[in-house]
């Protein structure tokens, strides 16, 4: 017998500026970013996730990007958009602001200094939401959305930042370079629910719980996509089916969809060791 239950997400943003802001002052020493490992396994977590993905391959980085970023960071991965997708820079070499200053605004100067790695114009950083600011360890976390066009960014768009003593210390991105504002969306909202709830293999009389809202989808390598976001849960408690899924607001076709129901197993059988070996 499977048992639904919804998944929650992990502040893993939060929880990597925290270690950071949280270990003691460090000289900068540049090393090479570690070789990604092989895929984790853990016995008895396993997915039986439906996410799908249709916005297309991701885009590289630029070779200027690249150039520049290494030159400014001990660390840095890329993201779907080509833009840094985790970044730990140079402490030695960061411009540091008075004690006091405004996290947010050290936050947005390190986009605006960093613009070739993000892409950005000035006009699209002062115009990012900010979600969180708030104290954490010794210093300050900050996260900010994107906004294309006059659109809030649905799916992405985000931009996680440790900060400590005057200092970006880390960043975690999702960030998509400038690129023309999305069309507006022809679609209803309604219409939208319609799509996804097709798309879930689910009848609208038989879904229990939805909601609707507007906002852009960014593309890789393209402008993005006026979207809608739309959560939905079916009314069977037994075999609980749930998406949040991003329909494109003027074709009606899923952008993507995350399935937010893991079916967790009753009764698992465990291989098991001992806490202590015997000697």
């Amino acid at each position: 017998m499977r048992r639904p239950v919804l998944r929650r997400a992990m502040p893993l943003a939060a929880a990597a500026a925290l270690a950071i802001l949280s270990l003691p002052t460090m000289p900068a020493v540049a090393q090479p970013a570690p070789a990604a490992g092989p895929a984790s396994h853990v016995q008895g977590d396993v997915s039986t996730s439906q996410d799908i993905d249709n916005r297309g391959a991701a885009a590289a980085p630029s070779a200027q990007a690249r150039t520049t970023t290494a030159e400014r960071s001990i660390a840095v991965r890329w993201n779907l958009y080509g833009t840094p997708a985790t970044l730990v820079p140079r402490t030695d070499i960061a411009p540091r602001a008075a004690a006091g200053a405004d996290p947010v605004a050290i936050a947005r100067g390190f986009l605006a200094t960093n613009r070739t790695a993000f892409g950005l114009s000035d006009h699209s950083i002062n115009e990012m939401d900010v979600l969180v600011n708030r104290p954490m360890g010794e210093g300050s976390y900050v996260m900010l959305r994107q906004r294309f066009g006059s659109l809030p960014s649905a799916l992405d768009g985000l931009a996680a930042f440790g900060i400590r003593d005057g200092a970006v210390v880390y960043l975690t991105s999702t960030i998509s370079p400038n690129q023309a504002a999305p069309e507006p969306a022809t679609l209803s909202a309604e219409q939208a629910l319609a799509a996804a709830a097709a798309d879930a293999g689910l009848a609208l009389d038989a879904v229990g719980t939805s909601r609707v809202q507007p906002g852009a989808v960014p593309m890789p390598g393209a402008a993005a996509r006026s979207a809608y976001q739309v959560v939905l849960l079916g009314k069977d408690q037994a075999d609980l089916t749930g998406f949040t899924t991003y329909i494109d607001g003027r074709t009606g076709k899923v952008l993507f969809r995350e399935d937010i129901v893991d079916h967790d197993v009753d009764n698992p059988e465990w291989d098991v060791f001992p806490a202590n070996p015997p000697a």
